[in-house]
């Protein structure tokens, strides 16, 4: 097992018992203590764990995530909100890497009557674009993940590796100034470095209440987004922040 698949596995096992020891898992990864104890050192670097004596406990700081079937639900306002603004930055003829999440969903339920090439690795955007003439669309191969619409994996990321695109609408988990963009699952993460690197201009879409919140891996330091699109009630020190970075901004 390599080692960022044993510290995913690291990483879930904290979510669901919130601490772990490493002797326990020393023994069921088949590993020495020591390398156990050099994993933990990396989570701990991340801000994901805290190391304590024989073990470790999650963060206080992380969040975890709930499952897709609970996410479409929370702040779908905003979400609509964020989705229509989106659209409207989009021009015709535009290459557009739509990422997982509901977020982006939303936008690809508010695009009509527009001629646009989609990439994306999202088996439900997928499906809501299929229906919409004007969409020449793309989805990346990968693996599906456990209780979300998003393909990983090997097969996505080499996907990303060929493409050129004008444009990514980037989703994310948690947002945050020191520790920057941020998932829960490393291929995840993974994916979405690839979809930043395939792309010419990054746009974050994200509702409030992302904003301050971190989950267990970051993926990319804030300054690597180009543009943001959030609603008005983000936090003053956060749009402070965001200016400074000279991110573009745009509130609903």
């Amino acid at each position: 097992m390599l080692a960022q698949e044993r510290q995913q596995r690291i990483m879930e096992l904290l979510q669901r018992n919130g601490f772990v020891k490493v002797s326990d898992l020393s023994r069921q990864f088949n590993v020495s203590m020591e390398t156990i104890r050099r994993d933990m050192d990396a989570l701990e670097s991340q801000g994901i764990l805290k190391k304590t004596h024989g073990g470790a406990m999650l963060d206080d700081g992380v969040r975890s995530v709930p499952p897709i079937s609970q996410r479409l639900t929370i702040n779908a306002q905003k979400k609509e909100e964020i989705a229509h603004l989106a659209v409207s930055l989009i021009n015709e003829n535009d290459s557009v890497i739509f990422d997982s999440g509901t977020t982006t969903m939303a936008i690809a339920h508010a695009i009509s009557n527009i001629s646009i090439k989609v990439i994306t690795n999202d088996i439900h955007i997928a499906d809501e674009l299929a229906a919409k003439d004007k969409i020449d669309l793309m989805v990346t191969g990968g693996t599906l993940l456990k209780g979300s619409y998003s393909l990983v994996g090997p097969e996505c990321t080499s996907a990303f590796q060929h493409i050129n695109a004008d444009k990514l609408l980037l989703a994310t988990s948690g947002v945050d100034i020191l520790s920057g963009l941020t998932v829960s699952n490393a291929l995840e993460a993974e994916a979405k470095r690839h979809m930043i690197a395939s792309a010419k201009e990054i746009i974050l879409v994200a509702d409030s209440s992302k904003f301050g919140k971190r989950s267990l891996i970051s993926y990319a330091p804030l300054s690597a987004v180009n543009a943001i699109i959030t609603n008005s009630d983000i936090p003053h020190d956060v749009e402070s922040a965001i200016a400074e970075m000279g991110i573009r901004l745009h509130k609903t």
